[in-house]
């Protein structure tokens, strides 16, 4: 059993330092919207951070508006509050003016850079305040905390998560006032990684308890 965990504690090491020699903060200085997303590519920087890090948290689910800006293969099925033009789908908060997607890229790699950052220096709280999608910013922020992060994104799970663990919590909560108190009770021979499993562990406990 300590030989698996073991294992395990080394392969999430070696996944997150995968994404962090491909993706380091200057290099987020030189992206292009090519290398930050493209439908026909599985190594941009949105498939690092949705897919090929997802044991180490998931933002699974919900359409890929969560990345800002997106190559959509259909157009004709544009979701709410997007624009597109003949290649790229986008939120509109990101650009509203004409249909230039670099324009709308560079609000968004200027975020993602803001979100590294102020992860990297541990400030946190500044991120509540930034535009893009909850749960693809905070995945963001976690791989570049230096582990000091839980990593759990979907706010309606943390919110049921936080309430298991005693925080009177509603959807209203602040995120980051929920990580704050994660990592209070995070056990000392634990990774965050490693919490967060067995956080979702006891989730999937409480819900089959209480028949959901």
């Amino acid at each position: 059993m300590l030989s698996n965990q073991l294992n395990q504690r080394i392969n999430d090491d070696l996944m997150l330092q995968e994404f962090l020699d491909k993706w380091p903060i200057e290099a987020l200085h030189r992206m292009t919207l090519r290398e930050y997303n493209h439908i026909e590519d599985k190594n941009t920087f949105c498939q690092y951070v949705e897919t090929k890090t997802r044991p180490l948290g998931s933002i699974k689910g919900n359409s890929s508006t969560k990345f800002g800006i997106y190559r959509q293969r259909n157009l004709k099925t544009r979701p709410a509050r997007t624009i597109s033009n003949e290649l790229y789908t986008w939120e509109t908060k990101f650009n509203l003016d004409d249909l230039d997607e670099h324009k709308a890229f560079k609000s968004i790699i200027t975020e993602i850079q803001q979100i590294a950052n102020l992860s990297m220096a541990g400030n946190f709280e500044a991120i509540e305040d930034l535009q893009l999608n909850s749960l693809f910013r905070w995945k963001v922020a976690y791989l570049y905390s230096q582990n000091r992060l839980i990593p759990i994104f979907a706010k309606t799970k943390m919110v049921a998560i936080v309430n298991i663990q005693g925080l009177n919590a509603t959807y209203r909560t602040f995120y980051y006032s929920m990580q704050q108190y994660l990592i209070s009770r995070k056990p000392f021979d634990k990774t965050v990684v490693e919490y967060m499993r067995e956080l979702f562990d006891e989730y999937r406990g409480d819900k089959k308890k209480k028949g959901k």
